[in-house]
């Protein structure tokens, strides 16, 4: 990685990351269970080692700040917010007072309307069986590849593009829409 916003973070580990993945199930399922209510689950989709750089956190928090404007600006009760910043990167859950499938679709419409919303993977999980709510499940295509504009997941699968390319895209696109890492 020869980017300059990620070239001097530090890499998470697998061991590192995966019990990130765990600890983020857990306080998912508590928070589920504590409000039986669906819940937004919020984090950057950034490949590779680095989770954790400015660029990430510009990211996340511009993130926040449209799902924070959708409930206010609808008047939707919002009854629990956490924000969390590690090695593992940036991650925020939201429990609105809103059904599932409506919210989900709000999501949707955040990820694919505003020009940073193709780096944020912005998750709705059901309160009624804990399992995340897909896009395809709702009738939408899947997301896009960064670079090719094919599915996002099997570029991902088949490594099509490098971990270099990928991150000059993200940083490119976050600098398009005002992202400096200058203090």
């Amino acid at each position: 990685m020869n980017n300059q916003s990620f070239a001097n973070a530090r890499q998470i580990t697998l061991t590192e990351l995966l019990a990130a993945k765990e600890q983020r199930a857990a306080l998912q399922k508590t928070l589920i269970n504590q409000y039986s209510l669906p819940l937004i689950s919020l984090t950057t989709t950034i490949p590779g080692p680095v989770k954790l750089t400015p660029c990430s956190i510009f990211l996340f928090d511009q993130a926040c700040a449209q799902i924070e404007a959708y409930y206010q600006q609808n008047q939707i009760p919002c009854l629990h917010v956490i924000k969390n910043t590690d090695i593992s990167g940036p991650e925020g859950f939201f429990i609105l007072n809103q059904a599932e499938q409506p919210l989900k679709k709000a999501c949707m419409a955040i990820e694919d309307s505003h020009p940073l919303g193709r780096l944020w993977d912005i998750d709705v999980i059901s309160a009624k069986n804990h399992i995340g709510i897909s896009r395809n499940a709702l009738g939408h295509p899947p997301r896009t590849c960064l670079i090719c504009g094919n599915e996002a997941k099997a570029c991902a699968r088949a490594r099509t593009h490098s971990l270099d390319e990928l991150i000059a895209k993200i940083d490119d696109i976050a600098r398009q829409n005002g992202f400096t890492d200058k203090p």
